[in-house]
């Protein structure tokens, strides 16, 4: 419940969320700039953006061109040992590999 902030970006054209934020809040907050996440699951009202991410939802009428993977530019993961990826950062790959070889492999 505490993960919930939205921040539009760039007019619209992205924004940053927290996981538990729904679909429909996110759309709400872009619908006056004249955008839309292109995932769009049936129970956008109740669906938490990280949700959907874990699922890599779609929906019927974004097929797999707007689907959650194909939508999200960058994300950062919170592990259950502690570790942070942060995947916009250029080293993050080869940070992960470091900390959580098995993970990686």
């Amino acid at each position: 419940r505490h993960f919930r902030d939205v921040e539009v970006l760039d007019g619209g054209a992205r924004v940053r969320v927290q996981p538990g934020v729904t679909i429909r809040q996110v759309n709400a907050r872009l619908a006056p700039h004249g955008y839309k996440l292109g995932p769009d699951p049936a129970s956008e009202a109740a669906c938490t953006v990280g949700g959907v991410v874990a699922n890599n939802s779609s929906g019927m009428a974004c097929g797999t061109e707007f689907n959650t993977y194909r939508t999200l530019e960058s994300m950062t993961v919170v592990l259950p040992s502690g570790t942070v990826v942060n995947t916009a950062d250029a080293h993050a790959d080869a940070r992960l590999r470091a900390a959580e070889p098995e993970l990686h492999e």
